[in-house]
């Protein structure tokens, strides 16, 4: 990936407790992509997306439009 790549994961959530698998997930993301930014998420509680950058400003556009979509919808979304 470059550093203006970004790299967006789909996932239904699994039969697990959902703050330890974001957590657990967000881990591994980091480390297979070899980036030292942290993948961001946002999550209806059913559904996850991640987003992996490996450049900065990628990732703080990124983390805008998130923060911004949640703002809009804090009863159904959340984001990290």
């Amino acid at each position: 990936m470059s550093d203006d790549s970004v790299l967006m994961i789909y996932q239904h959530f699994p039969r697990q407790k959902h703050e330890e698998y974001i957590d657990r997930r967000k881990e591994e993301l980091g480390q297979r992509s070899g980036s030292k930014l942290k993948p961001l998420w946002i999550s209806d509680n059913e559904i996850i997306f991640f987003f992996l950058s490996k450049g900065q400003e990628a990732n703080n556009i990124i983390s805008g439009v998130l923060s911004d979509y949640s703002g809009k919808y804090p009863e159904k979304c959340r984001n990290g």
